[in-house]
C-alpha cells in the first residue's frame, strides 16, 4: 500500500511541476533541453517538499518499534473492576506503535533519496551550467 501511495505522489508531483512549468514557462519558445531540464529540475525540488514528511512519519515509526523492542516502552494496563476484586493485568505485546499507511522499507527511501540528491547535483554543475 505504500509504495502504491508512494507512486500517485510522484505522480501528483509531476503532474504539479509540468502545470507550474506550462503555466510560468514560455517552452513553445524555448529550446527542448532547457524545458526538459528545468521540468526535471523543478520536479526534484517539489519532490524534496513532499519527501520530508514521509521520512519523518517514517523515522518516528521505526524509533517507536525500536524503543518497544528492546523492552524500554510503555506497557499498558488492563484494569478490569470484578465484584470482589481489582484485577489488574499487564498485557505485552500489544501494537502501540501503529504502522503508518504510507510504509515503505527503509532502504527504498534512503535509495529515492540518494537518486534526487545525485540527480540535482548533477543537474546543477554539469547541465543547466552548461545551457
Amino acid at each position: 500500500m505504500g509504495a502504491a501511495l508512494l507512486f500517485g505522489q510522484l505522480l501528483m508531483v509531476f503532474t504539479l511541476t509540468a502545470f507550474t512549468l506550462h503555466k510560468y514557462g514560455n517552452w513553445r519558445k524555448q529550446n527542448p533541453l532547457v524545458t526538459i531540464s528545468t521540468l526535471i529540475s523543478w520536479y526534484f525540488a517539489f519532490i524534496i517538499i513532499f519527501l520530508i514528511p514521509l521520512d519523518v512519519v517514517m523515522t518516528f515509526y521505526l524509533q517507536c518499534r525500536k524503543t518497544m523492542d528492546s523492552g524500554n516502552g510503555t506497557k499498558i494496563a488492563n484494569i478490569s473492576l470484578n465484584t470482589s476484586s481489582l484485577i489488574e493485568t499487564l498485557l505485552s505485546n500489544i501494537d502501540v506503535c501503529k504502522k503508518p499507511s504510507s510504509f515503505i522499507s527503509r532502504n527504498a527511501l534512503i535509495n529515492l533519496w540518494e537518486f534526487v540528491y545525485w540527480t540535482s547535483q548533477l543537474l546543477t554543475w554539469l547541465v543547466t551550467s552548461n545551457l
